[in-house]
Formats: structure tokens, C-alpha cells, sequence
């Protein structure tokens, strides 16, 4: 099912109101999928000002397996979501292509404002008068309107064999995106993961990459003996797509900063020797020129998206509590409210997101000796 740009809706509000202010004690579980009747979604929210961070407790540079939770994330109406990165910026794979989605914060409108106000009269009023306008300048009111790339594989297998290799130790945990009383849980995520046969003899191949101060989502295609390279083309909309003088394409909408696709390095599979190639635009179609080569051996073309490094949302960190053992429980977020779990060397154990963001201020995170830990948010009922 498609879900509206303002999936973050009434339902949140009213959700965060239970599940927040309530003080959650948070024990990882396992959740069944429901699906509840809609509800409009169209309520404002309200984000923290940015912070500046040089490492984030919830940086995750897996893909992770969707159980649920990223259904309808991708903004596309078959909920066929198999893997997500869910990072500062968030990749949706499908048996067809992919998605980017950048969450893209923008002042709410007159009418949001009104709504944000009928739903807790006098708030914003008591904050600036205690506060002063510094108040609006830390807090501003906004609303999520999300920017999506898709990416479609142009005449590719339509249900190719999708492997996910590499598990990492730490698990996933999130909330459902329509029902926070749905919960999936101990969900893993991988280092790599293969399209088998996307194109007859050929495999794509996706790691995620982080070097040099570059960050994004490595792809590899490995071009068996006797495939055509040829036959590999991406079909883009959502973005303009724009060539650079170094052979880079840049994937380019005006709301967000460009996705970078660094020019692509061809070579045999055995001895690294590099084979010519580049990248070939025809409007919003992306396919690879390939210089001659020995078409009896596997070559692998390897380019990789480079995110902006700039983005911080979701990544911000807010509080952090210890408990017995030593473990800190880390909590924050700005699009998603957001758990984190490291035992005592610092190892990541889990993550725990949930389907909405902070509402009003992050307020506070407790955690008792056992590890029980409590979500309170810092707005007022009355």
C-alpha cells in the first residue's frame, strides 16, 4: 500500500501521546503485521533545531530485512520492500530497482499550524512565554515532506533471487509504520547483498561504503562469460539527472543535495587489469559503454553512489543512561524516535526505532539497573 508524504499524521500525535508520555518501558518483542483501518495523516509534527555530531550512536551501514516495518516507505504502491538501508538517508530495495528517500523538513503551513494548535491549545503560547522567542528559533515547527528517487532495472528479471550474505551481531527492532501497538523485532542485517541473475549472466552486487570522507551504497555488476553488458539500464524519475566532466552522474532534485554516481571502474575479475568504460545518459536512462574486452571471462563493473555528507537527519543523539552492567542506552532522533543499546566495549547490541518522530522536545530517557528503559516526551497534555 502507498502511504501519504505525511505518514508521520494524526495517528502519530495521538500514538506518541500513549506511547511516549505514558513512559514506555522498552523490552524488545515479537510484533505480528496488522493492517488498521486508515486515519488521515496530514497533522503537523514538530522537529529539534540541528546539532552538531562527529559520530552517531545510530549510524547503521547494513541492510537490514524488512519484516513490516519499511512497507510503504519507498512511496510506491506495491509493498515489496525486501531490504532497507536506514541510515542518514535511506535506500529501499525491491525485486524491480530502488529507492532513495531523504527526509526533507520544510516550516508548516498556516493550516498545519492551526492543527498543531487545536491538538494541544495554548503549547507553543506557554513555551514562548516562558522561553521567549529563542523557543521557536531552537524548536521550529515543520512538517516531513519526503523526497524520493526511484530507480526501476529496465527489462531486468522481474523476480530475481535476492541473497543477503555477512549477518552482523547487532539486531533491529522498529515499530509498525501505521500501528505502534505492532512491533517487529530481532530483525537482522547483512554487509552485502546479490541480485542472482538480474540480467541473464549478470548478478548486482550491493555493499554499503564508507571511505575517505565518502559515504553510499557501493553496487557491482558481475558481467559473466558470454552476458551482455548492454542490456543493463536504470530507469530514474523523482530526479534530473546531470553528467559531470569526470564521467560522475549526479542525481539532482532541487529540495535535497545531489546524489553523486562516481564514474564506473571496469576490470577483470582475475587480475584486476581495468577495462574502459563509462557511464551512458538518454534522458532518465543510465546504461555502461564498455571498451573491448575478452568476453570468455567474468569482468566486474563497479561504480558507487555517494550520499551528501551533510545530511544529519535521524542521527542525532540526545541523552544516553548506564545500567548495572554497564551497558549505555543512547536515545534521540529527529524524523524517527530512535533507541540505541552498546555493551560496556562499545559494541552496538540493537537499535530500536519507531514510526514517528519526537514530538515537542526529546524530554528524557531513564534506565533502571536491569535495563528496563523509559521514553518520556517533553510536552504537555493539559
Amino acid at each position: 500500500m502507498k502511504r501519504p508524504l505525511h505518514h508521520y499524521g494524526a495517528n502519530v500525535l495521538r500514538y506518541s501521546i500513549n506511547f511516549l508520555l505514558a513512559a514506555l518501558i522498552f523490552i524488545p518483542s515479537y510484533g505480528q503485521h496488522q493492517n488498521p483501518a486508515s486515519a488521515d495523516k496530514t497533522q503537523p509534527e514538530i522537529a529539534i533545531a540541528p546539532i552538531s555530531w562527529k559520530v552517531s550512536p545510530f549510524r547503521q551501514e547494513v541492510f537490514i530485512e524488512n519484516k513490516g516495518q519499511f512497507d510503504g516507505m519507498n512511496d510506491l504502491t506495491a509493498n515489496d520492500v525486501k531490504f532497507g538501508v536506514d541510515n542518514v538517508f535511506k535506500v529501499y530495495f525491491t525485486p524491480s530497482g530502488l529507492t532513495w528517500r531523504f527526509e526533507h523538513l520544510v516550516p508548516m503551513t498556516e493550516e498545519e499550524l492551526a492543527k498543531f494548535d487545536a491538538m494541544y491549545p495554548g503549547k507553543r503560547q506557554r513555551e514562548i512565554a516562558n522561553e521567549g522567542e529563542e523557543w521557536e528559533k531552537k524548536h521550529p515547527m515543520v512538517s516531513n515532506r519526503p523526497v524520493f528517487f526511484q530507480m526501476e532495472w529496465i527489462g531486468a528479471n522481474q523476480n530475481p533471487e535476492i541473497i543477503a550474505e555477512e549477518t552482523v551481531q547487532e539486531y533491529f527492532n522498529y515499530t509498525d509504520p501505521d500501528d505502534p501497538n505492532v512491533s517487529y523485532s530481532y530483525i537482522p542485517g547483512y554487509k552485502k547483498i546479490t541480485y542472482k541473475e538480474l540480467y541473464p549472466g549478470i548478478d548486482v552486487v550491493y555493499i554499503y561504503k564508507n571511505e575517505n570522507g565518502k559515504e553510499g551504497i557501493k553496487y557491482s555488476l558481475i558481467v559473466h562469460p558470454g552476458a551482455d553488458p548492454s542490456q543493463v539500464k536504470m530507469k530514474y524519475s523523482g530526479c534530473e539527472i546531470l553528467m559531470d566532466a569526470d564521467g560522475s552522474i549526479r542525481l539532482h532534485n532541487d529540495k535535497v543535495e545531489d546524489v553523486v554516481e562516481l564514474a564506473p571502474e571496469t576490470f577483470y575479475e582475475n587480475g584486476n587489469v581495468s577495462i574502459p568504460s563509462s557511464f551512458q545518459v538518454n534522458q532518465n536512462v543510465v546504461s555502461f559503454n564498455i571498451g573491448s574486452y575478452n568476453n570468455a571471462e567474468t569482468i566486474v563493473v563497479d561504480p558507487w553512489n555517494q550520499v551528501p555528507t551533510s545530511l544529519t537527519t535521524d542521527l542525532k543523539a540526545f541523552d544516553i543512561e548506564r545500567d548495572a552492567a554497564g551497558n549505555a542506552y543512547v536515545g534521540g532522533g529527529i524524523a524517527n524516535t530512535k533507541l540505541a543499546k552498546y555493551d560496556p566495549a562499545g559494541t552496538l547490541l540493537w537499535t530500536f526505532t519507531t514510526a514517528y518522530p519526537p514530538t515537542g522536545t526529546f524530554g528524557d530517557l531513564s534506565t533502571d539497573p536491569t535495563g528496563n528503559t523509559f521514553f518520556i516526551d517533553a510536552f504537555e497534555t493539559t
